[in-house]
Formats: C-alpha cells, structure tokens, sequence
C-alpha cells in the first residue's frame, strides 16, 4: 500500500460516551487522496539489447487500466528496419575488406617465393662466375699474357740476330746501308712488342684482375641487399594487411553483434503487459511518443495489480479535531474529478504522529475503505472527504470551551 513518508508509532483515538446522555452528529471535512493495495507488481524490463536510440510512438495512458497482452510501449520499427538495412551493408563491406587483405597476404607470400627464386638463381650465376673467374680465366688470362711476353722475347732476340748478320753484311759490302737500317727497326719494333706485353701483363695483374675481381664481388653484393629489400618489403605488406585482416575480423564480428542486437529489438517493438492491471511509468514524462530509449535506459514502468478491496483514501485532519474522527467513523467521499457523485466509508485507521520538535502536535494521519469503490479509480485521485461522528453533546460543549480560551 502507498503511504505517506512519515508514519509514526501513535496511540488509537476514541471517544467514550456517557450513559444517558444526548448525542450530536459532528461532521469534519479534509482533502484526501486515494491510495491503493496492490495483491502484485511487475516491473516492465528493459528489453532492448542495442546501442540504438529507438524513437517511442506509442504509451500506454499513466495510471491507465490494461488487460493481458495490451500494449504498454511501442518504438518504430521503420527506423531499426532501416539501421539493420545500413548494418548488414557494413557487414558485406567489412567482409569484403577481410577477404580482400586474406587474398593480400596470400598473394605476398607467392611473390616473395618468386622473386626470391629469381634473386637466388641470379645470386648463384654471380657466385658461380666469380668462382669461375678466381679458378679458371684467371689462369687463363695469365697465361695469354705470358705467351705474348715469350712471343714477343723470341722476336726480338731473332731481330737481334737479324740485325747483327746485315752489320757484317753491310762490312763486306755485300749489302747496302738501307738493308742495314730496316734490320735495326725490325729490331727497335721487337723490343717496344716485348716491353708492351710486360706491361699489359703487368696492368692486368695489379688492375684489371682486380678490377674485375671487385666487379663481381659488387654483383653478389647487389643481389644480397635486393634479396633483404625484398624480404623487408614483403614483411612490411604483410603486416600491414595482418593489421588490416584483423581490423576487418573485428569489424565483422562487431556489426554481427550489433544486427544480432537490432533484430532482437525488431522483435521488441511492441511491449505488452503479461496481465491484467494497472500500468505506472517511473517517468511518465520520459515515456511519451517521441522521446528515445535505448539499452541504457532503466525499467521504465510497472504492472500492478489491484485489489478492488483495498482501495483506501487517505488524509491527514488538524489537532483540533482529532476527538471527532475516530476508527469506525463514517465518512462521505467526493472525487474532485467526478463531485457530482459521492461515496460511503469508514475509518478503518486514525493515528496521530506525536508532536514535532517545538511541542506542537502534529497532524492524525487517516485511512479510510470505501464501500463501493469505483471501476475507474486510479491512484493519486484527489477527493474530498466528510466524517461524520456522534459525540455527547456535553463533551462536544467542553471542548468548544476548551477551544475558545
């Protein structure tokens, strides 16, 4: 039951008649309010499960009476229909992305195989010529050269010879001083051969050798850093799209969750009551067609379920008057909303709350049934209420006294 804040521990009041003495009919009236027993509550849970604000077309009426399976709150559907459309084109985008860095990643790893195959047959032949060249045409240029020092040795020791013979030729006068003269250049031509090919031989060994030598140690050096560059390279792409196939996972996994989340609200669009009762929004202002609710919003009502005998109305009377409303007093009650009609009850508590912390009495606090309560009650109602109590008609006297000294 629906009570006001303060209730204290109070003493009952009555009043104790005289024997023979006449009675007067009293009649005190106070504003009320009606206050309700419920036999049950439900809280309405919030059952949306997306980080989506949902946009309320429809409540039920605050305080309204609802049947089993009425509607309490509906969200519109058009705009989770048209989220879930967006959601699942990120889903088909996302996977796109997946496959495509998936693809990427395969796609590296045959191209590095290849251009590795292509870098190591080509590292290989350099490996293989300058091994070649260390063993072989080395020896072989060496002795090309050779032969041409030996070569040219040979003519000029024969054009030494030639030489010297046309000298004692030309003595004798067997041969004139020209032939004599061609001897001698033949001579000069031979020993310039054989000095050039001592110094071609010479040039090779201490420059083109290792000119050469230099060259193709240059080449396998080139061929070692393309092979790291490309190694870096591919390991670089490959962490990139590693990076983006993850982002791309976790992006599928997330908008799946999400459309998971959406169309279980779909299915939530239209919140009903589980029973017969009365509904009560916690922020009846909160809940009206269009605001917004989303998975963060708290329960936002309740069912309850009145007893039609527990209906009560409630009021609090004034310390004057405290000896004319007691328990089983009768009482006429008048709805502010309908005061053409009015309704009977008794006093069924009538409590007062002590005195406050400068010695005044506070305020009785009382509870009224009613008789007949009507089918259109809700809680909150304001009334007015009138008791009416027969007290002596000396003791009402004496207190009127009491009242004007």
């Amino acid at each position: 039951m629906v009570r006001l804040n303060f209730i204290f521990l109070v003493s009952v009041i009555s009043v104790q008649p005289f024997q023979n003495e006449e009675y007067i009919t009293k009649e005190v009236y106070s504003p009320g309010i009606v206050v309700m027993k419920y036999l049950s509550n439900a809280t309405v849970s919030n059952p949306f499960d997306a980080q989506f604000l949902h946009l309320i077309t429809f409540t039920a009426e605050h305080q309204s009476v609802v049947k089993k399976g009425d509607i309490i709150l509906e969200v519109d559907k058009a705009r989770i229909l048209k989220r879930i459309d967006e959601v699942q084109q990120e889903i088909q985008t996302a996977q796109i992305n997946l496959e495509r860095a998936v693809n990427e990643i395969l796609k590296l790893g045959l191209d590095e195989n290849y251009n590795m195959d292509i870098q190591g047959v080509e590292l290989e032949k350099k490996k293989r010529k300058f091994e070649k060249f260390k063993s072989i045409e080395d020896v072989l240029s060496v002795l090309k050269y050779e032969q041409a020092i030996n070569q040219a040795a040979t003519d000029s020791k024969v054009a030494e010879r030639n030489y010297e013979f046309s000298k004692q030729l030309l003595e004798k006068d067997l041969i004139p001083q020209i032939e004599l003269e061609k001897s001698q250049n033949e001579l000069v031509k031979a020993k310039n051969a054989f000095e050039k090919a001592g110094y071609d031989l010479k040039e090779y060994t201490d420059y083109t050798r290792v000119k050469t030598q230099f060259e193709l140690e240059e080449g396998i050096r080139q061929v070692e850093a393309t092979i790291k560059t490309i190694k870096s390279t591919i390991e670089a792409d490959v962490n990139k799209n590693e990076i983006d196939k993850e982002t791309a996972e976790k992006q599928v996994k997330d908008w799946k969750k999400e459309l998971k989340a959406l169309n279980k609200d779909l299915n939530n669009t239209v919140i009903r009551s589980d029973f017969d009762g009365q509904i009560e929004f916690f922020d009846p202002m909160g809940m009206k067609p269009g605001t917004m609710v989303d998975k963060w919003t708290p329960p936002f009502a309740r069912v309850i379920t009145i007893s039609n005998n527990s209906i009560d109305v409630e009021t609090n009377i004034a310390p004057p008057d405290f000896n004319y409303v007691t328990k089983d007093s009768d009482v006429t009650i008048w709805f502010l909303s309908n005061p053409n009609e009015s309704f009977k009850g008794k006093v069924t508590l009538a409590l007062t709350g002590g005195e406050d912390r400068w010695g005044f009495p506070r305020p009785m606090w009382v509870l009224c049934s009613m008789d007949n309560p009507p089918s259109w009650l809700k809680f909150s109602m304001r009334v007015i209420l009138k008791f009416t109590t027969k007290v002596p008609k000396s003791y009402l006297t004496e207190n009127i006294k009491n009242e004007n000294k």
